[in-house]
């Protein structure tokens, strides 16, 4: 097996840190085993797509294949499309998206890195169209940069690895100090970190988020992971042994820090083990406990007694102790931590849900409705016009029985904006003729237990802090309560030997 990368940038006007950026990653790959590894900088669109056929018909069968890009993206009326030279046509995602799919039949094992503006807006599938009807549509959408009109029944890019800079409505940034691309820095970073560990792909976001929120500007930018194989070993076709509900983390002088963001669910009574990123927990892995704990963040202090933290590797907070009385469930915190916050009028938003049952949309009412727990979902969200709230942000969360609170939407941690007047649909899988490139990644084969979907509404991007505030906080000011209107909505099921029943809605707002 041959580990095999092409590097592609467009470097021209302000992005001047481009070529530093593919020289960090370049040398990053180069001790995961990649060689050889082609560079491109600045390819005229036609240029960029010859180099990846060419590219792909070098791949042979198992290779290890890594394709980057690092340059300027952009996303309009709901399509995402490269600009690898200025003044030139763009290259939209179906191209794309083509490209890869074209080397797929030869290996499963790719990962798609893009390191630009509206990074994860930018592919789409391809599948589905025959070559008459691929050329046209990629006409039509360079010509008017238009969204596309239908989406596949099936999505082999899902075999893609895709590690994407930032959110569909969001700037990639670059790291000043290190004249660099902020995301291509971290990913660097961590991949030289993790060669020969047993580390997954999720971890290497986890761990890169964590860096990027220690430097300037980085809380603006949201990476994330697409694709099915977020276990996945880095470059490889086998997923990590090493499974722990664990947290990215850092050691500092105050204590071990905690990026815990919105839905991390740490308690002040919760204890940690600590473990290296790539190493399985030892019996003898030193512990901590929780000493702060912020809207944003926990702080960690090892115990008197406890053997040296692990060094050499970035660090991992393992939860090893329940708390010791039952916390609030997920859904419990969201209330009591907007509980001080004005309420959005109904009259502000639509929300309507339901299922797909053979390509066909089927709305379930709030009361009696049965799906089966392999169903694919969507969700229906409409604004109008009111004096409340110029645009709306909205986010889908799963609650499961553990109480943990998942986001069903991981393309927009910062919730998705809409502007007043404006329809959207959200589904797992969207039937023929519906087009929009964002969907739930709803997870199958439900576990027993009682479930949820909870939409949080708000008038500005989702604030993590509201989220994570602990209750004390949220109530240590009553004076002063959040200028930011919301509105919530949970809609509860249960799940009994793999079927969903007894589903019933409840709107919380008023």
């Amino acid at each position: 097996m041959t580990h095999r990368a092409l590097l592609l940038g467009a470097a021209y006007g302000s992005l001047l840190h481009v070529p530093r950026s593919l020289d960090r990653l370049e040398a990053a790959l180069g001790k995961h085993g990649f060689r050889p590894i082609e560079r491109h900088l600045d390819l005229a669109p036609e240029a960029l797509l010859a180099r990846l056929e060419r590219f792909a018909a070098t791949v042979e069968v198992g290779d290890a294949v890594a394709v980057v890009y690092v340059g300027h993206g952009g996303h309009r009326h709901g399509l995402g499309y490269l600009r690898p030279s200025p003044g030139l046509r763009p290259v939209v995602g179906l191209e794309l998206g083509a490209r890869l799919a074209a080397l797929l039949p030869t290996t499963s094992n790719v990962t798609l890195v893009l390191d630009c503006c509206h990074a994860a807006g930018v592919l789409e599938d391809p599948s589905h169209l025959d070559a008459t009807a691929l050329c046209r549509m990629v006409a039509a959408q360079c010509e008017r940069i238009d969204r596309f009109e239908a989406l596949p029944d099936e999505a082999p890019l899902e075999h893609v690895v895709q590690l994407l800079a930032a959110a569909a409505p969001e700037n990639a940034l670059e790291d000043h100090e290190r004249a660099c691309g902020l995301f291509s820095s971290a990913l660097a970073d961590v991949l030289e970190h993790c060669v020969g560990s047993e580390v997954a792909w999720h971890e290497v976001l986890d761990e890169m988020r964590l860096r990027m929120r220690t430097r300037p500007g980085g809380r603006e930018q949201s990476p994330t992971l697409g694709g099915r194989h977020a276990r996945r070993v880095p470059f490889s076709e086998r997923e990590s042994s090493l499974n722990y509900d664990d947290f990215a983390c850092t050691l500092l002088r105050s204590g071990i820090h905690v990026e815990a963001g919105a839905l991390a669910g740490i308690t002040p009574t919760d204890r940690f083990a600590m473990r290296a990123l790539g190493t399985p927990l030892g019996a003898a892995a030193p512990l901590a406990s929780v000493t702060e704990l912020g809207p944003d963040h926990a702080v960690l202090t090892p115990d008197g007694d406890s053997p040296p933290l692990p060094l050499g590797l970035p660090l991992r907070a393992v939860r090893t102790m329940p708390t010791r009385h039952p916390p609030p469930s997920r859904w419990q915190q969201l209330l009591d931590a907007i509980a001080l916050s004005p309420r959005l009028p109904p009259a502000a938003f639509a929300l309507r849900w339901g299922h797909i049952d053979h390509d066909t949309l089927t709305q379930l009412p709030e009361e009696g409705g049965r799906i089966g727990s392999d169903d694919d979902l969507w969700i229906a969200f409409g604004t109008r016009r009111s004096k409340y709230a110029y645009r709306l942000y909205f986010a889908v969360f799963h609650l499961g029985p553990d109480g943990r609170l998942t986001p069903l939407s991981p393309a927009h941690p910062q919730g998705l904006m809409l502007p007043c007047d404006h329809d959207f649909l959200l589904a797992s899988r969207l039937a023929h003729g519906l087009a929009h490139a964002d969907t739930l990644a709803w997870s199958k084969g439900q576990p027993p237990g009682a479930h949820a979907l909870v939409v949080l509404i708000s008038d500005r991007p989702i604030a993590v802090d509201t989220i994570a505030r602990s209750i004390h906080e949220a109530f240590a000011d009553p004076l002063a309560p959040p200028t930011t209107l919301y509105a919530l909505a949970r809609m509860n099921f249960s799940v009994i030997r793999g079927r969903v029943r007894d589903l019933s809605c409840h709107l919380r707002a008023p």
